[in-house]
């Protein structure tokens, strides 16, 4: 599934989900500025990734773990971001509550 798509169908889930709430607006106004803060915190991630590249000469001066756990990665990175966008969003609808 491409990012786009996934995207889409996150962002019709929430607006599903808070559709005919009470406090619908703030859930909303809270949702578009988390999902800001992830854009602008990757793309952050992403220019201080290519100064170390840079800066040590390697391609990858992250790297913890060999090529050998690539496939693994592919798993596990969608879990982990799944629990992250709706552990995200839980806390965001207990701030507009509050």
């Amino acid at each position: 599934m491409s990012p786009v798509v996934l995207g889409a169908v996150i962002g019709w889930l929430c607006n599903a989900y808070i559709a005919g709430r009470p406090d619908a607006a703030m859930l909303a106004r809270f949702g578009v500025l988390l999902a800001s803060g992830l854009i602008v915190g990757e793309s952050l991630l992403g220019v201080v990734n290519e100064g170390l590249i840079v800066a040590a000469n390697n391609a990858t001066p992250l790297a913890l773990v060999g090529g050998e756990f690539g496939p693994m990665a592919n798993v596990i990175g969608p879990v982990l971001f799944a629990v992250f966008i709706v552990a995200s969003y839980a806390w965001v609808s207990r701030q507009a509550r509050a």
